[in-house]
C-alpha cells in the first residue's frame, strides 16, 4: 500500500535518512537502497515522498520503495 510522508533528514555520507508519515505515528528510517529514482538527486528535508512500509534486517519498521511526487 502506498503511503506518503515528508523527509526529515537524509545523510548522504551515511546512506540513510528519516521520513515522517503524514498519517502520524513514529518517524521511519530509510536506507539509500530504498530510493527508487536517480540517486544523484538525494532526498531533501521537507520533500514529500511516497513509500511503502517494510522491515529492516533487525525486524524494525522502515520506509521502502521511496518515490518522488
Amino acid at each position: 500500500m502506498k503511503l506518503f510522508g515528508t523527509v526529515q533528514s537524509f545523510d548522504k555520507a551515511q546512506g540513510f535518512g528519516s521520513i515522517k508519515p503524514e498519517t502520524g505515528g513514529d518517524v521511519l528510517r530509510f536506507e539509500n537502497s530504498a530510493i527508487k529514482w536517480d540517486r544523484t538527486d538525494s532526498p531533501k528535508a521537507e520533500q514529500r515522498l511516497s513509500y511503502e512500509l517494510g522491515t529492516n534486517s533487525e525486524g524494525k519498521a522502515c520506509a521502502v520503495n521511496l518515490h518522488q511526487i
